[in-house]
């Protein structure tokens, strides 16, 4: 995973946004290797905090407001494949390989017994408040 980002802060304001990007996955069963490939995506999250100073008795109180998928992607994160791929034997020299195009039971799509895949959650906005408490000292 390859992480970039900028921040910046100025007294009680500090804004960030960060972009990650996640490289090519290979998945398996165990049984045979590059069973599956989930190709590269990218994720950008930005957010804007201010923190409330000055001595009051919500001193350090710290409001947020997130971005989350800037871009609203929508990319596969994972796979759980739901057959197993076909063994193949090449009988010139006895080995055994994964045959990506066959498989040993029916894999019916969109019904059930199809991969359950994990997809990127669209676009958010979230506001937040952590609340900071300074009694005042007597």
């Amino acid at each position: 995973m390859l992480t970039e980002g900028l921040t910046y802060q100025n007294k009680a304001w500090d804004m960030a946004i960060f972009n990650k990007t996640v490289g090519t996955q290979r998945l398996d069963d165990g049984a045979f290797h590059n069973e599956a490939t989930l190709s590269p995506y990218t994720l950008t999250n930005m957010f804007f905090n201010y923190t409330i100073r000055g001595g009051s008795h919500f001193d350090n109180t710290k409001l947020r407001l997130s971005f989350n998928n800037l871009f609203n992607e929508h990319n596969i994160t994972g796979d759980t494949l739901a057959t197993k791929a076909k063994a193949v034997t090449d009988t010139a020299n006895g080995t055994s390989y994964s045959d990506p195009f066959n498989t040993t039971t029916a894999t019916p799509i969109p019904v059930s017994g199809a991969d359950s895949i994990s997809v990127i959650p669209a676009r958010s906005i979230m506001f937040s408040v952590i609340f900071g408490f300074s009694p005042k000292s007597r």
